[in-house]
């Protein structure tokens, strides 16, 4: 393979695509514009390079994609496993996804009934069995 014959005065210079070029700034070497390209294109290399950069972008958008049901647990919601489903088997045909945020903002799960009253002078014991007790005045 021959080489290309380049005037005399004038640098080569390769550029990323292999396409050879040449500049008449000898002194110089590459123009300021080239430069940056290149220093731009290094850098871009190597962030995609990068493996904490892939972690970091994988992890956004799994939190992205499980948005409705992160939502939905924090929200205490009455049908989570139902925006887990939806998000999970909806969401890649871009209308589930809409869907389980809806689910995800729907009505809450009921907090359980207390065990024991809330005042002392609540009635002690079921209703049937009801006796006074020492607070109970007629």
């Amino acid at each position: 393979m021959t080489r290309p014959q380049i005037a005399p005065g004038l640098l080569p210079v390769r550029r990323a695509g292999g396409n050879l070029l040449t500049t008449s700034r000898p002194g110089f070497g590459l123009s300021e514009d080239y430069r940056g390209e290149a220093r731009r294109v290094s850098s871009m290399q190597a962030l995609a390079g990068s493996a904490v950069l892939w972690v970091l972008l994988i992890v956004v958008l799994v939190v992205v994609y499980m948005l409705p049901t992160l939502i939905g647990l924090i929200r205490g919601v009455d049908a989570l496993a139902l925006v887990f489903l939806v998000n999970l088997i909806g969401a890649p045909s871009l209308i589930g996804w809409p869907a389980a945020l809806i689910l995800a903002f729907g009505p809450r799960r009921l907090p359980p009934e207390p065990a024991w009253p809330l005042h002392p002078g609540a009635m002690r014991g079921p209703a049937e069995v009801w006796m006074p007790g020492p607070r109970d005045v007629r």
